[in-house]
């Protein structure tokens, strides 16, 4: 399958979609993809940078709450 930048239409795979709320595509080189409802986006975790990205926003929140109960 290839994918146009330029098109905004919907480019996503239905198979590609878990639990409706997951977008799971290999071959796709998009990192977010627009949501399958509703507004905005969603990270394709068929990219492997897709759960560095989790993982650094799960730090963001963690290290003041960490930091808060040890100091």
């Amino acid at each position: 399958m290839s994918f146009d930048e330029n098109d905004i239409s919907d480019q996503t795979p239905d198979d590609c979609w878990k639990w409706a709320i997951f977008y799971v595509n290999r071959d796709d080189p998009r990192i977010l993809v627009p949501k399958l409802s509703g507004l905005g986006f969603t990270l394709n975790f068929g990219r492997k940078i897709s759960y560095l990205v989790v993982a650094a926003l799960v730090a963001l929140v963690a290290f003041p709450l960490v930091s808060s109960f040890i100091g």
